[in-house]
């Protein structure tokens, strides 16, 4: 294991191990892990483990740290010269590595770390490092679905008004510190103002929304199921539209999509889309894969581009 990349030598390049079928691949032996310390609450430890698991089992496993700025501290990184490239984080952490995929058909894996992690919820990725490292050199490679937001990747969805205004409110120390627990507050805070009404234009069809989440995902948060209208392996957006004007309203909606009964609100719309368009956001939180993003305006678009990633042999088939 070593921290500070080198360029392997010899290397037969990440073309080799795509070869792929519903029940498996060719063994992977080049793999580079970019760990965020700062995802979840830093379990370098079990990073640590699936990195011994590879190399027990004749990989290379070179692991690299990275600071909050994940695209920028691996530009250099010799990423060509691996079979996979490796995300130890959460989902913004995964967000960064499409970037840095992009225009490469090289396998993504993952070694969920974060908080929410709704990615590996959504695919059902393991969390013990003997079936992470087994995935990783032999589980099949499914085409993940990847949209946009203003020309930049997007693996799960943007939330704009009540989900941004609390991860706006997120302490990201206290995060770091206890996980989950910290969102607490900021969902209270969040609650206690008045929804503010803005506009939308999803494929063409304006709507006044207090709360739009575009999914590009069936689950929300980790857990919850926000609906299975869509998932991260199929094309196009579920929107979900909130219309609540009250406090009574939104905290009726929370308790729907605690209990995976979301659409039945009444305040609650949901329509497919390929591109939702939100001008005017100069002062509208939003958040885009659990990470705040401020702009004047945003467009998302879905199914621009698709990353191949590896997952259990289990997940193979879509997501249901």
């Amino acid at each position: 294991m070593q921290e500070h990349v080198d360029s392997p030598q010899g290397s037969t390049g990440a073309h080799s191990a795509i070869e792929t079928t519903a029940t498996g691949t060719a063994a992977r032996k080049r793999f580079l892990i970019i760990h965020n310390p700062i995802a979840g609450r830093n379990r370098i430890g079990l990073v640590q483990q699936v990195v011994r698991r590879l190399e027990q089992a004749g990989a290379v496993a070179d692991l690299h740290l990275v600071s909050d700025t994940v695209s920028s501290d691996c530009s250099t990184l010799p990423i060509d010269s691996y079979d996979v490239l490796v995300a130890s984080g959460g989902d913004g952490t995964a967000r960064s590595m499409a970037s840095l995929l992009h225009g490469r058909d090289m396998p993504f894996g993952l070694i969920p770390v974060g908080t929410g992690n709704v990615l590996a919820e959504e695919l059902q990725l393991p969390r013990t490092a003997d079936a992470i490292a087994e995935m990783l050199l032999h589980g099949p490679v499914v085409s993940l679905s990847t949209a946009s937001v203003n020309g930049a990747p997007c693996l799960l969805m943007l939330g704009a008004g009540f989900d941004g205004e609390v991860i706006a409110r997120l302490p990201i120390e206290l995060k770091r510190r206890i996980g989950k627990p910290s969102y607490g507050w900021p969902v209270l805070a969040a609650l206690a103002r008045k929804p503010r009404t803005f506009t939308a234009v999803i494929d063409d069809r304006e709507c006044a929304a207090s709360w739009i989440v575009v999914a590009n995902a069936a689950r929300y948060g980790g857990r919850f199921l926000l609906s299975s209208r869509t998932n991260v392996l199929s094309a196009g957006f579920n929107v979900v539209i909130s219309r609540a004007t009250n406090r009574r309203q939104r905290l009726w909606e929370l308790f729907h999509l605690a209990a995976g009964r979301l659409e039945r609100a009444s305040t609650i719309e949901m329509m497919p889309a390929q591109a939702v368009d939100i001008p005017h956001a100069e002062n509208l939180a939003v958040q885009i894969d659990g990470e705040t993003i401020a702009s004047p305006s945003f467009r998302i678009v879905a199914d621009v581009a698709r990353m191949p990633m590896i997952v259990p042999a289990r997940r193979a088939e879509p997501v249901r």
